[in-house]
């Protein structure tokens, strides 16, 4: 907003109180997506067909957000892993918050092609230097809204280079 841009609309909001996206949002962000308000996001840009950049967190947190039914495995080995991930050792943590991580965009694409006009979308897992958080996990769903175009009318094609 502060920048000008004309071609930006911020919408901010609590995740308990936002029942749908704007029906043009292109992307969703979620800071501190505590355990399974990252599920929520996820879901929320999925119903949209908007893309989304989630930075997960304490992974145990919000369980009854979502069931380990969703993830199709049971609620010990959830609880298991959601504990692995929140654990101090990156040894430990590491490749239980990757694992997680795989399972959340693992849905995400699954509840994106159950909506008409599927479009596939470009899933990756980012992470950050620990120095600056050690939630440094970042989920990226790409997905390339049908409505977006740029300045000449022509489709506007996503940069390779983040």
């Amino acid at each position: 907003e502060a920048a000008g841009l004309t071609n930006v609309v911020f919408c901010r909001a609590n995740g308990a109180e936002l029942g749908a996206l704007p029906p043009r949002a292109d992307v969703l962000v979620a800071l501190h997506a505590c355990g399974g308000l990252s599920d929520v996001a996820l879901a929320l840009a999925a119903s949209a067909s908007a893309s989304a950049l989630i930075c997960t967190c304490c992974f145990n947190k919000h369980r009854a957000l979502c069931p380990a039914s969703s993830w199709s495995m049971s609620e010990d080995n959830k609880d298991t892993l959601c504990r692995m991930a929140d654990c101090e050792s990156t040894a430990v943590s590491f490749p239980a918050r990757h694992a997680l991580s795989c399972v959340r965009l693992r849905e995400f694409a699954r509840k994106l092609e159950a909506l008409p006009a599927t479009r596939h979308p470009v899933l990756s897992i980012r992470t950050f230097p620990d120095i600056y958080s050690k939630q440094n996990f970042v989920l990226v769903a790409d997905v390339e809204p049908a409505h977006r175009t740029d300045s000449t009318g022509g489709a506007f094609s996503p940069s390779s280079s983040w």
